[in-house]
C-alpha cells in the first residue's frame, strides 16, 4: 500500500515574490508529512526557479488555468485545480492578498 500524504498545502498566487516567506515557514514546521500545492499565475516565467528553489521538498508546481468563455475571474478554477492535485487527508491554504500574509498554516 502506497503511503498516503497527511497534509496538502495549497498556495495560489499570481504576483511575484512570496516564495521566501513561504519556505521559510515551511522550513520552521517540525511535522514533515506534507506537500506543497502551488497553482502559479507565473507558471511559466518562474517553474524551473521553483523547482530548484523547493528541490528539497514535495512541491506540486501546476499552471493558473486559462479563462474560459464567460469567466470574470481565475480564483475558483485555480481551487479546484489545485484540490485536484492534492493527496493530503488534509488540506490546508494559505492566502497571499496585496503583498500581506493573511493566512499561516502551521502544520
Amino acid at each position: 500500500m502506497a503511503h498516503e500524504t497527511t497534509i496538502s498545502l495549497i498556495y495560489i498566487s499570481n504576483r511575484y515574490g512570496g516564495l521566501d516567506i513561504l519556505k521559510a515557514n515551511i522550513l520552521r514546521q517540525q511535522f514533515f508529512d506534507y506537500e506543497i500545492v502551488f497553482v502559479d499565475g507565473l507558471y511559466n516565467e518562474r517553474k524551473d526557479e521553483v523547482a530548484e528553489y523547493f528541490k528539497h521538498h514535495k512541491i506540486i508546481h501546476l499552471p493558473e488555468p486559462e479563462m474560459g468563455e464567460g469567466y470574470v475571474h481565475r480564483l475558483a478554477r485555480c481551487w479546484n485545480v489545485a484540490f485536484k492535485a492534492c493527496s493530503g487527508k488534509l488540506l490546508i491554504s494559505l492566502h497571499i492578498v496585496t503583498g500581506k500574509q493573511i493566512g499561516r498554516a502551521h502544520v
